[in-house]
């Protein structure tokens, strides 16, 4: 059974204009080759210092940003290929909790339904 969700050397870069009028840019590289990969049943927490992307690997994999280079999976399919409904099922299906808990959790609910990085799966997994 292939992982519920999965990176492949995931690299987002971003575009930063500088000089007069911004006619020069350099490019900022936020995340630099990431694979990673998370099983049913599994969660897992991106730990490291401000700044070093763990935001930007959860908003790829959310495709609230476009991703530079890389693969994501979803239980095996492309999450980058997908389109319209196709993608909007399966991001129902993924929760990234970032830092400040108190933006990220719902205190009406229980901590079993307010996990990590909560893979939720239909088959109770």
């Amino acid at each position: 059974m292939p992982p519920v969700i999965e990176t492949k050397n995931l690299v987002k870069r971003f575009r930063i204009k500088n000089g007069f009028l911004g006619h020069r840019s350099k490019q900022l590289t936020a995340v630099d080759r990431v694979s990673l990969h998370v099983s049913c049943g599994e969660t897992l927490g991106l730990v490291g210092e401000s700044g070093s992307g763990k935001s930007t690997v959860g908003n790829c994999i959310l495709r609230l940003l476009n991703v530079t280079d890389g693969r994501i999976l979803y239980k095996g399919k492309n999450l980058l290929s997908m389109r319209g409904t196709e993608f909007q099922n399966i991001r129902g299906k993924l929760q990234v909790v970032f830092q400040d808990p108190q933006s990220s959790l719902d205190p009406r609910m229980t901590v079993k339904k307010n996990r990590g990085l909560s893979l939720k799966n239909p088959e109770g997994h």
